[in-house]
């Protein structure tokens, strides 16, 4: 199998859910157990926490060869270390958003049932990367 067939670049519901449950498969809760124990280990706050995921995700799967991979390796590790993602396509271009209650500046947010979830990936989309 070759990367593209393992994870497509392509901005679809059913894309993003084929790659969630290819991601699923390869060991990420045993992971995500892991990332939670340094978190308690260093005593991260969210932010650094998130930094340690994002490079995790990076490590997985390079930011440049595939973001749309990278970001949704980025939302099962969250979702797996129990915080409450949401991805969004917009303009074939995928969005990262977490749940939060502090007020956040400068950076998109939605309310989805009564919660403000804050776009974690927006500067990103200045520079989005797609396989080369």
């Amino acid at each position: 199998m070759t990367q593209q067939e393992i994870f497509p670049i392509n901005y679809t519901e059913p894309a993003i859910r084929t790659l969630m449950d290819q991601l699923s498969d390869t060991g990420l809760g045993q992971l995500a157990e892991r990332l939670l124990n340094i978190k308690a280990e260093k005593k991260l706050d969210d932010w650094l926490f998130y930094q340690l995921i994002r490079r995790t995700a990076q490590q997985i799967i390079p930011k440049k060869k595939d973001y749309l991979g990278y970001t949704v390796c980025k939302g099962l590790l969250l979702q797996k270390t129990g915080y409450s993602p949401l991805l969004r396509l917009s303009e074939n271009k995928i969005l990262l958003y977490v749940m939060s209650r502090d007020t956040v500046y400068n950076i998109p947010f939605l309310t989805f049932r009564g919660n403000q979830y804050v776009c974690l990936n927006y500067h990103d989309r200045s520079e989005e990367h797609t396989s080369e």
